[in-house]
């Protein structure tokens, strides 16, 4: 018989509260930047990319939002204001994708604007999409309320 305090055979659940931290913004985004920029390149140049996110229907800001550059594992998640900030962007960077449950993803290319002279302004506006069922993927009816109502 086992012992109940014993832990043998539990695996944490790691990635899984990894990306719940990703999403609610606990994680230091400054850590995956940092592993990031230790896979690129030495001599790759890095520039900053900010923005608002915000419900294109309303104007109102969207929190939780991920703000991925596309193909890297360098993102940075919106606040409560909408507001986001990738702090370590490669020059490099061809597109940033934005993602969030209830509204359509949106995929927006800097590569024609990054530069290392001026951090790189992107402010976008997400329309909103009600989720659809498909299988494996469970989304409860109140997720999308707020941004219904608004």
């Amino acid at each position: 018989m086992m012992d109940p305090g014993s832990r043998t055979g539990a695996r944490p659940p790691w990635p899984v509260l990894t990306a719940l931290a990703l999403l609610l913004g606990l994680w230091p985004v400054s850590t995956m930047q940092a592993r990031a920029r230790s896979r690129t390149p030495r001599d790759t140049a890095w520039t900053r990319i900010y923005g608002t996110v915000t419900d294109a229907r309303t104007g109102k800001p969207v929190p939780g939002v991920a703000v991925v550059i596309v193909g890297m594992n360098i993102g940075s998640p919106t606040n409560e204001d909408g507001r986001y900030v990738i702090l370590a962007a490669p020059t490099t960077a061809r597109e940033i994708e934005l993602r969030r449950t209830c509204f359509r993803t949106v995929r927006v290319d800097v590569s024609s604007s990054l530069s290392t002279d001026q951090p790189l302004r992107v402010d976008v506006g997400l329309p909103f999409q009600k989720p659809e069922s498909r299988p494996g993927v469970v989304v409860p009816p109140w997720a999308c309320q707020e941004f219904e109502r608004r």
